[in-house]
């Protein structure tokens, strides 16, 4: 496909920009994608860009946790995705077509926990791996805040394309953010319930006990059925205030469903040939002061289990990217990365992609490094999923009773320039119409309790409706 890029000139402020875009000679053509972009003067912040969604029926959202990016998108004018089956062959597909591209030219999706994804059920507009171009966007980086359209000429009829861009921009312009309201829950159910989550627990600790597996990561889902479909945008709102410092994303392919969270861990970013990953694990609450909060890092740095515990991370992460990257380097030591209320130990990796030229010079080198590669080698991680992995996958695709989706899974970004980032999906919300479902998982091992896992849980899924609705936990929150 031929990419057009238009810039027009500086605009004072985003609805300069809009009128900018609209005024402009937009064109379609077969095969052809055009990009209008935008520079406006005043900068965007979270707030502001999740306000600028509100009431669209199609949407997306991406800030990244150091503040280097945010876009918020409305419309899909492009989308790539499938089966399972096809994700490998369409996501290196995706990242070659976009090598050429420029840096801010973005698709926004994810790939499912478990790859393959059924025809009915909550996740089946996401496909098992989906990513769209947003047909309108504002954007802010490192080099300023920025608006765009994009049109996609079709064969069939590229005028018709280029409506649907225009008629996104006349509704972004005349949108009026939604007035937050209350939610009010009618129903709670648990996925599984009490009975059969104890049941699967106390399996788990048999073949924990049997088998070479060593960890499994049990998930439970909570359903809560509200009066009237909240507005995601606006959940993501309230719960992008509570996380300043995560990953804070949106995925909305129709009206209907929308997934949505704020989770702390990278798990994959791609800038050309330079590959990130992490290890996040071990943690502690935050401090009520700061001689508190210090005295916590304190003990969490100090500790030789929390330690132990993170080493292993380290070095199953760092073994990982071998196998599809060279050049693997790691932090000497790990250090804190304080969230809103908790506080984790952290160790960020470097490395670099692998080509078929390593093959001839390193004994046992590693797989060329696509996106695909890197994704397949990294997700699921030991935190979500449990060790050995093969096992644990295959122990939860028999025994938890619902689709994880998007859940615990790849959730980013593919750009131009081969650009990628990707955070773990936790802390994460799917709303299907008048229904919010909240996840959350435990890592069991040998001696878990099911009792109290299912209380911790309980704390958790609790804690994440009161930071999405900001409302009391006991509303909706608890069973």
């Amino acid at each position: 496909m031929q990419l057009r890029l238009h810039r027009l000139a500086v605009a004072p402020d985003v609805a300069s920009a809009l009128a900018a875009i609209a005024g402009a000679s937009l064109s379609a053509a077969p095969h052809t994608l055009t990009r209008v972009e935008v520079p406006v003067a005043e900068p965007v912040s979270v707030s502001e860009g999740i306000a600028w969604l509100h009431g669209a029926p199609v949407r997306s959202f991406w800030a990244d946790r150091e503040g280097a990016l945010l876009v918020a998108g409305v419309g899909e004018a492009w989308h790539a995705g499938g089966l399972g089956w096809t994700r490998d062959t369409g996501l290196d597909a995706l990242e070659r077509g976009l090598a050429d591209a420029p840096r801010r030219l973005r698709l926004f999706g994810g790939a499912c926990f478990h790859g393959e994804l059924r025809s009915r059920g909550p996740w089946k507009d996401f496909g098992a791996w989906r990513f769209a171009l947003p047909r309108v966007e504002l954007g802010r980086d490192a080099e300023g805040t920025w608006v765009a359209a994009h049109v996609q000429g079709s064969l069939s009829d590229p005028e018709a394309e280029l409506a649907r861009t225009r008629a996104a921009l006349a509704a972004v312009a005349g949108r009026v953010a939604a007035v937050a309201q209350p939610l009010v829950a009618l129903r709670t159910d648990d996925a599984p319930p009490l009975d059969a989550w104890t049941r699967s627990v106390r399996h788990a600790l048999e073949t924990l006990a049997t088998t070479p597996l060593t960890k499994v990561v049990l998930a439970r889902q909570r359903r809560v059925s509200l009066a009237e479909a909240p507005d995601a945008a606006t959940l993501l709102a309230r719960f992008a205030e509570t996380e300043p410092a995560a990953f804070r994303f949106l995925l909305q392919p129709c009206a209907d469903a929308a997934f949505f969270g704020a989770s702390p861990e990278r798990l994959l970013q791609l800038d050309g040939d330079h590959v990130a990953s992490e290890a996040l694990a071990g943690t502690r609450a935050r401090g009520a002061t700061g001689a508190d909060d210090a005295a916590l890092a304190e003990a969490l740095l100090s500790s030789d289990k929390d330690r132990r515990e993170h080493a292993a991370v380290v070095d199953m992460v760092a073994r990982t990217l071998s196998e599809v990257a060279s050049d693997v380097s790691v932090a000497d030591a790990p250090s804190v990365m304080r969230l809103a209320r908790v506080q984790h130990l952290h160790t960020p990796m470097r490395a670099r992609r692998a080509s078929t030229a390593d093959a001839p010079h390193v004994e046992r080198a590693p797989r060329p490094s696509g996106l695909a590669a890197l994704l397949t080698a990294l997700h699921p991680t030991p935190a979500v999923c449990g060790a050995p992995r093969a096992a644990a996958q295959a122990w939860l695709e028999a025994h938890e009773p619902f689709q994880r989706g998007l859940y615990a899974a790849p959730v980013g970004w593919v750009g131009g320039q081969r650009t990628a980032d990707f955070t773990v999906a936790i802390r994460s919300a799917l709303v299907e119409g008048a229904t919010l479902s909240l996840f959350s998982g435990a890592g069991l091992v040998a001696g878990s309790d099911p009792a109290e896992e299912w209380r911790e849980i309980d704390h958790k899924i609790a804690a994440l409706w009161a930071a999405v609705t900001g409302q009391p936990r006991d509303r909706g929150g608890e069973a």
